[in-house]
């Protein structure tokens, strides 16, 4: 049998390295956004209870009690649905912000950390400067032709 290899981190777990301090951000806005799709739910019980107020009364709207108060209510628990989602959504925002600048700066890190190797040899851009030059050549007309 093979040896196992070393079980690598989960993508999450490397996520939250680079998040730094910044993680709890990322679980608040995974809990926020769980609220808020539960407090999105209360506004169709509200509907319910307005339609099941109209079914009582049979359309003999002044015996109807209760049905203003039932739609503020949902239009209220529908905006406080939304105020809690966006909060959520810009706790994520921040955190994978900083999850970006952090895998950046590691990225660079890790690239000056590398041998010169090919690109010491054959220098940097050659080729593609000479093909910049030809597309614009086509476009501008004053670039010298190779």
């Amino acid at each position: 049998m093979e040896e196992k290899k070393e079980k690598e981190e989960s993508l999450t777990k490397q996520l939250y390295h680079f998040a730094g301090s910044y993680k709890y951000l990322s679980i608040l806005s995974t809990i926020l956004a769980a609220i808020s799709a539960f407090v999105a739910l209360v506004p169709f019980y509200y509907i319910w209870k307005v339609m099941q107020e109209v079914l009582r009364v049979r359309f003999d709207f002044s015996k109807a009690a209760g049905i203003s108060t039932y739609g503020w209510r949902a239009v209220g628990f529908a905006i406080l649905g939304m105020i809690i989602y966006m909060a959520g959504l810009m706790c994520s925002h921040i955190a994978a912000f900083h999850v970006q600048a952090q895998m950046r700066t590691a990225m660079m890190n890790h690239i000056m950390t590398l041998p010169l190797g090919y690109i010491e040899s054959e220098g940097t851009g050659s080729k593609d400067r000479h093909r910049f030059q030809c597309s614009n050549r086509n476009i501008s007309g004053t670039y010298p032709s190779r």
